[in-house]
């Protein structure tokens, strides 16, 4: 007796193209979805790290300029902020504690703090933080200037005085602290500049009391 042949059970070449094609659909999908996941969560991630890092930089200034103190020196120069291009310098004397020992040891409770912004070849900018331990005939240079953060595209300081704001501030003419500052700081997050603002009331006096003047004593009449 003659065996009949079984017909074949494979894929014909139609099918096998079409399967791919599905394949390769599905693929194409889950790889788009995973590099929107991937980028959504390195988006976040550094949204996140931006926010985390200008918060305490705006925590740093701020209690750096709270404690601004008027130090008795020679033409009032303990407060004073001028602009550098857009950005702003200011230096000045406060009572927060120093964040560097001093010779011997100990933490001075009264410095010279300055804030300036050096340029960087990518021309975004490193953040300074200025120290100096003794206050001397030049309490706006010198000491040791220590980088907080190298990604900050812009620093600008207003001073508040009964409702005015100014960009600019001389103790040496004033005579007195601003009653406010307002810090906005421009930190670079990948493609954009994310801006972070506060105010800051200055609490401590500011002005110098002026001196008591003596009353003459009468002279007794014998």
């Amino acid at each position: 007796m003659k065996r009949k042949r079984s017909k074949s059970t494979g894929f014909t070449l139609i099918e096998v193209l079409i399967a791919t094609t599905i394949l390769s659909i599905i693929l194409t999908m889950a790889y788009s979805i995973l590099i929107t996941t991937l980028n959504s969560r390195n988006f976040i991630e550094a949204r996140v790290q931006t926010e985390r890092v200008g918060n305490r930089l705006l925590n740093f200034i701020s209690k750096d300029i709270q404690g601004a103190y008027m130090y008795q020196v020679q033409d009032d120069r303990y407060f004073f902020a001028r602009k550098q291009g857009k950005n702003t310098r200011i230096d000045f004397i406060s009572n927060t504690d120093s964040i560097l020992l001093a010779p011997g040891g100990n933490h001075s409770d009264l410095c010279e703090i300055g804030y300036f912004l050096k340029k960087n070849r990518d021309g975004t900018h490193r953040i300074i933080r200025r120290e100096d331990f003794f206050i001397d005939k030049d309490p706006f240079s010198g000491g040791l200037g220590i980088k907080l953060y190298d990604e900050v595209v812009s620093f600008e300081l207003r001073f508040y005085e009964n409702g005015k704001a100014e960009s600019t501030w001389n103790s040496t003419q004033k005579k007195q602290l601003p009653q406010a500052v307002e810090i906005i700081l421009g930190i670079k997050q990948e493609k954009e500049v994310r801006l972070f603002r506060r105010t800051v009331p200055i609490l401590v006096s500011r002005k110098i009391p002026a001196p008591e003047k003596k009353k003459p004593q009468k002279e007794n009449k014998k």
